[in-house]
């Protein structure tokens, strides 16, 4: 290869021109296929058919994806076990011979600096590249770099810019300016040497230092849930060994694999670790493989918030299920009331509706045999009809007015309560007078609460019309804190309560007040006149 761009052939003592790539040649080495690869200036890298010339591959910059070296100035080129190509272009590009696939490895990724001045391959894979920082190993196996200098005999290998070559007995030289040269057996600079075991050498949770051995000290690192940054460094104590070793870490509880770090920074850092327990581990391994006897722990506990702590989630689930409990409860009670109310209509409707109808029923059926030989028999049996019937149709009314939920408002209820005292008492010639307390309208009463305090007024009213031959009757409803009281008063003759108070009409009374909680008194006089009927409800 020359810098006059082309590619020469001698066979037969003739130099023959067998492919021109239009650009100076700087490197090419040759396969066991009998083709040549090319590193040129600009151009990247040919890959050349030597038997005919013909160009079978180029890899560029910017090429597919995968398939880009990192720059088109190829200056070194290496082949590694022919199935590697290792081609210096500022960074070093490894290219699969076989498929194309680059991998590009520069400063990020460990190599000492992005100006190659020559490489060379040894026995045991390694490969061995002379920078302007100096000679270094590259392990090709796990992409490692390991840095040589005077320490280990080397005077100044950046003096070595020209061509390098394997010797038969795995020694390496490089040739330098000048005529120097530098020899060396890479095995002589193998270490048998255990490194030692690593130390931890700083920790810092947050941005605060605290003293290593105060916490090594402790069985395990206790950090809150908002000061969850660690920044752990170490290092082995080998100052032999120090930049040849290769140091693995990993925290156990966070990560499944081993973290690789060379020379260098060595620290690891973790920005936010979630609550929980973990296990920080570390050991160091030489250039041979060998590792430290003991893997150095540290234990770190990241304690959870509150709102995450087993007594809350419990406190919280307790809660939740309380709450549809709650609820299944409140759906168990209204169907419950569905089924009360059922059963109290049904009930209602059979001892009022159904004995009612069947007196009717009797009445008619006498009135019928009567009807030719008794027609005065026959006048009042049609007047009980009538009289059960009017009965019938006020207490059906009763029922209906007590299950419409729009009858639930005191002003409802007071409002039937005035209509109905005084449909009864004006037809009696009795005055009836109403006073109602502002504070009453506030109040709310359930449908069977509402049904039992009207029908203990109506019966109040209906006892007054029949019985008391009074000419006022005055209704009161007010309020005394949580209580609704009712008072039915009037003027007429009074009767004798312990002889009353058996009677159907007020042991009714009585029995509705014990539902509703409520106080029932009844104050009468047969001598001084007048009876009142006071009743206390107990309400929210």
């Amino acid at each position: 290869a020359t810098q006059g761009v082309r590619l020469i052939k001698l066979r037969n003592n003739i130099f023959e021109t067998i492919f021109d790539c239009e650009t100076v040649i700087y490197s090419m080495v040759a396969d066991k296929q009998n083709n040549i690869w090319l590193g040129t200036h600009n151009k990247g890298i040919f890959l050349v058919d030597a038997s005919n010339g013909k160009q079978l591959l180029q890899i560029q910059n910017g090429g597919p994806e995968g398939k880009t070296i990192s720059a088109n100035i190829v200056t070194h080129l290496l082949l590694y076990k022919d199935s590697l190509l290792l081609a210096a272009n500022g960074k070093l590009s490894l290219v699969n011979t076989k498929n194309g696939s680059v991998k590009n490895i520069g400063l990020k990724e460990g190599l000492p600096s992005n100006n190659i001045q020559t490489m060379q391959v040894d026995n045991n894979g390694n490969a061995w590249i002379i920078t302007s920082s100096g000679l270094c190993r590259f392990n090709i196996a796990t992409n490692l770099f390991t840095k040589y200098g005077s320490k280990d005999g080397f005077t100044d290998p950046t003096l070595m810019e020209g061509p390098s070559i394997k010797l038969r007995n795995n020694m390496l030289m490089f040739v330098g300016k000048d005529g120097q040269m530098m020899i060396f057996a890479p095995d002589s600079l193998n270490s048998n040497t255990i490194p030692a075991d690593v130390a931890i050498t700083d920790i810092r949770i947050g941005n605060e230092y605290f003293p290593v051995d105060s916490l090594l000290a402790l069985p395990e690192i206790t950090c809150s849930y908002n000061n969850n940054s660690i920044t752990i460094s170490f290092s082995s104590l080998s100052y032999l060994q120090g930049d040849k070793l290769v140091y693995y870490y990993k925290m156990d509880g966070l990560e499944d694999n081993w973290r690789i770090i060379s020379a260098g920074n060595l620290r690891a850092i973790y920005s936010y670790l979630p609550p929980g327990h973990y296990t920080f581990k570390v050991k160091a391994e030489n250039i041979n493989g060998l590792a430290s006897d003991n893997t150095t722990q540290i234990r770190i506990y990241i304690k959870p918030p509150f709102w995450r702590n087993y007594w809350f989630i419990s406190t919280v689930l307790f809660f939740i299920a309380l709450f549809f409990y709650m609820l299944h409860k409140l759906r168990v009670n209204k169907l419950l009331a569905v089924e009360k109310l059922r059963n109290r209509v049904a009930r209602d409707l059979h001892d009022d509706m159904g004995s009612t109808l069947s007196t009717i029923n009797i009445l008619s059926a006498m009135a019928k045999s009567k009807l030719n030989s008794d027609k005065v028999k026959t006048s009042e049996y049609i007047g009980k009809i009538s009289e059960n019937s009017q009965r019938m149709m006020e207490a059906m009314d009763d029922i209906v007015w007590s299950i419409k939920p729009t009858n639930d408002s005191m002003q409802r209820i007071a409002a039937r309560m005035r209509e109905f005292a005084t449909n009864v008492l004006e037809a009696k010639d009795m005055e009836a007078k109403f006073i109602i307390e502002e504070k009453v309208y506030d109040i709310k009463l359930d449908m069977e609460a509402r049904r039992d305090f009207f029908l203990i007024f109506k019966e109040a009213i209906n006892n007054a019309a029949k019985y008391s031959k009074a000419t006022h009757v005055n209704v009161n409803l007010t309020t005394a804190g949580n209580m609704l009281m009712l008072e039915v008063k009037d003027d007429g003759i009074g009767f004798d309560v312990k002889t009353a108070i058996n009677g159907n009409g007020m042991g009714n009374m009585q029995k509705r007040a014990d539902a509703l909680n409520a106080k029932l008194n009844i104050q009468s006089h047969e001598e001084r006149g007048g009876t009142s009927i006071k009743l206390t409800v107990p309400v929210n």
